[in-house]
């Protein structure tokens, strides 16, 4: 029973943090150029998620500040509050009248949800057993996908269908009732006894044992999928798909990740990290390959939303096992930290890599990028099929005693 409420409080809260979020990335653009703003405006409004990719920063604070009893839930409520005030606050002004005021309120939102991020992510450091971690991470990825599909498709169509302000109060409610769970989710277990971090522990972090050797895996892990992402937008446009069909895809084809991020948890306990998350790098290798005769325009519209299931489905699947393995590289009182510069490390090399992705589509074609795309995770596949032969990174079975201090 204390596991069902531990998992279900963690499902609440994963799928929680990203309902503002994605509604700011995702629906708030769709929205705005209906409502006329320009293209440069949308652009600008695409900085509202930049203290999610900074969060690192102040991850030691939250590891340092308030230790004690039930030190992270402290930290997870007060961030909850706040980034659903701000949401809510947005909800009493108008877009076109009030913009740069919703921009702050939202980025602000999104600031308060990335500290909770960070809290969530020590609180499950702490709260789950070594071999309880495949499940409860696919649990995350499982609600990380939830809250896109909430905060997105959900979200707009609820704004065409009422108006700005009751969507912001319905995400407002929302969110504050996914964090109830929590309160009978059992108490943090006892803070360790150990020095209070610090920043020295965001350079520290690079001489954990094993890290070093992982960053170029790290760095190109999701930059592949994050490509396929990210250009196969473009590419339904350019490909005359209609509005309806790219909004709804977009919001819609994450939910695909749910049961894998879920079954891809449950395999790591039984199946141990070396074969889940190289079948994971495998898939992807698959999921990015279905996308050439997709930008050759064959297929039609059957193949490209089996494909666009098949990316998400592909990034859940590989999402678990790496927030697997850096809860077992996690140090003892500096939870929070770690797992944040692991996962910030992982996605600054994807956003990197999805970041260039649209040149490489401009001068040499979306065949040609899907291929490229395709050799980064094959590259990724061999990269940690290496890292697993010569015990680089500890399997399910040798991580069951806790794998301490990131020792491995």
């Amino acid at each position: 029973m204390e596991n069902r409420k531990k998992f279900l409080a963690l499902a609440c809260l994963y799928t929680a943090q990203l309902i503002p979020g994605h509604f700011a990335t995702n629906a708030l653009p769709v929205i705005m150029r209906n409502e006329g703003f320009s293209l440069r405006s949308i652009g600008f409004a695409g900085m509202i998620s930049m203290p999610w990719a900074l969060k690192f920063l102040w991850s030691p604070v939250v590891d340092r500040w308030g230790r004690g009893k039930n030190h992270y839930r402290k930290w997870i409520f007060v961030m909850q509050i706040l980034f659903a005030s701000a949401t809510l606050a947005s909800a009493f002004f108008s877009l076109n009248e009030n913009f740069m005021t919703v921009i702050m309120l939202m980025t602000l939102s999104y600031f308060f949800a990335s500290t909770q991020d960070i809290a969530v992510d020590a609180y499950a450091v702490k709260m789950l057993e070594p071999a309880e971690r495949g499940v409860g991470n696919g649990i995350q990825a499982g609600g990380n996908m939830l809250g896109v599909v909430l905060g997105s498709s959900l979200a707009l169509i609820l704004y065409i269908r009422t108006s700005w302000g009751t969507t912001l109060v319905t995400l407002f409610i929302v969110t504050m009732l996914l964090s109830a769970p929590l309160i009978f989710s059992g108490e943090e277990k006892s803070p360790d006894p150990v020095r209070a971090a610090s920043y020295r522990d965001i350079v520290s972090f690079f001489r954990i044992s094993g890290i070093k050797r992982l960053i170029p895996v790290m760095l190109l892990a999701f930059g592949g999928v994050f490509s396929a992402m990210t250009m196969i937008k473009p590419l339904m446009i350019d490909q005359g798909y209609s509005w309806n069909f790219i909004s709804a895809a977009i919001g819609l084809y994450p939910l695909a990740g749910v049961p894998a991020a879920l079954t891809a948890g449950f395999a790591v306990k039984k199946y141990g990290r070396r074969k889940v998350m190289l079948a994971s790098s495998a898939f992807q290798i698959f999921a990015c390959l279905m996308l050439v005769p997709v930008a050759s325009g064959n297929g039609g519209i059957y193949l490209i939303q089996v494909a666009m299931c098949v990316v998400f489905i592909s990034f859940s699947l590989l999402l678990t096992v790496f927030n697997t393995i850096a809860m077992d590289f996690a140090r003892k009182g500096r939870e929070g930290t770690d797992f944040t510069m692991f996962m910030s490390v992982t996605f600054f090399g994807g956003m990197f890599i999805a970041g260039i992705s649209g040149a490489v589509a401009q001068y040499f074609g979306y065949v040609i990028l899907f291929l490229l795309c395709s050799f980064i995770c094959l590259l990724v596949y061999l990269l940690l099929e290496n890292l697993f032969h010569n015990g680089r990174i500890a399997d399910t079975e040798e991580c069951e005693s806790g794998c301490p201090d990131g020792v491995q």
